[in-house]
């Protein structure tokens, strides 16, 4: 997609991300992410000038709806794969280094197809904005995930899972 590289300012909703370099920046490139429910302008602080790519976060028509999308490279680049409900067997299973939650509700990751293998229950901090819960480098979040290691998702926690808190709101990067 061909972009006008004189953006600086936008009148936008919900969430988006804006990359510096065409197909979302494949390598890892100045990207920014804008978080704004109720559509008034925003100013670019990193990208300004110099958008060629841009998508949107989660269901584009409400933001408060639960959604899970992981990201091929780190900080929400190259292809991704997004689910607003339980996926049993990810097509990037082996290709995922960061992610983004939607909505209010926990995800359960596995490591195995249809939800089975080692579990961790990634819990999103409260937003009385459904603002999105962010995790840009599975190898630097406590406790680490590795790499490519998630091949199903499920909404919500059972019991028994061990609960890792995502802390990390209104990201810019």
């Amino acid at each position: 997609m061909k972009m006008n590289s004189c953006v600086t300012l936008l009148s936008m909703n919900y969430r988006w991300i804006f990359y510096e370099l065409e197909n979302y920046n494949q390598g890892i490139a100045p990207m920014e992410y804008l978080f704004e429910p109720y559509g008034t302008c925003v100013r670019f602080q990193i990208v300004a000038g110099h958008i060629s790519s841009l998508r949107s976060v989660g269901i584009v028509d409400d933001f408060r709806i639960p959604s899970i999308t992981l990201y091929a490279t780190r900080d929400f680049q190259g292809e991704h794969e997004y689910t607003a409900s339980n996926a049993g067997n990810l097509f990037s299973f082996g290709n995922q280094r960061s992610l983004i939650i939607t909505g209010q509700e926990s995800w359960t990751i596995y490591d195995q197809p249809f939800f089975s293998g080692n579990a961790l229950c990634l819990v999103p901090e409260y937003s009385n904005v459904f603002a999105p819960s962010f995790i840009p480098n599975f190898s630097t979040f406590d406790p680490p995930i590795p790499i490519g290691s998630i091949a199903s998702v499920q909404r919500g926690c059972a019991e028994q899972i061990r609960r890792a808190h995502i802390r990390n709101r209104h990201l810019v990067k």
